[in-house]
């Protein structure tokens, strides 16, 4: 199963909405596993495991 990872930094909640949306569009592809993540909860590990990355931050 491929493994994405959302990482996303939110100042208002705007870009956190957005991720979790990208995120439950992105479970409805067979075999793909996804993860969401605030970026001062990722760690390296993280990276290396995921198959895509996906990153959201404001303007």
């Amino acid at each position: 199963m491929a493994k994405l990872l959302i990482i996303y930094y939110s100042r208002s909640g705007n870009t956190e909405k957005m991720a979790r949306l990208v995120s439950e569009g992105a479970k409805e592809v067979e075999g793909v596993d996804v993860e969401v993540k605030k970026v001062g909860e990722t760690d390296i590990d993280d990276l290396l495991e995921a198959d895509g990355i996906i990153v959201g931050s404001p303007t």
